[in-house]
């Protein structure tokens, strides 16, 4: 946000309140909101932006579970000895 938006919301806020009536703070909210959209415009995420690219982790983590998924039904070998490297690798990182 830059400087001079924030300072127009509080002027408008100040001129929008009349300081002889009580409001809730529910009432002020309303005020608040309706003068943030006045000054910045009713703006929503379109929920077509362009979304970031995956990282290499989730890359990495997609391609093992296809390994996995694709294995046949006595996998449970082969998944053990993956762990293990990932083990080692891990340790490894830290040596």
């Amino acid at each position: 946000m830059s400087a001079s938006k924030v300072n127009q919301v509080v002027d408008k806020f100040k001129s929008s309140i009349d300081t002889t009536n009580d409001y809730s703070i529910k009432d002020l909210t309303k005020i608040l909101e309706g003068v943030y959209k006045e000054v910045y415009g009713n703006k929503k995420r379109s929920s077509s932006s362009e979304k970031k690219p995956p990282s290499a982790y989730n890359l990495f983590v997609k391609a093992e579970i296809e390994k996995i998924i694709k294995l046949p039904s006595g996998f449970s070998y082969e998944f053990e000895k993956f762990k293990k490297e990932q083990k080692k690798r891990k340790n490894s990182a830290y040596d």
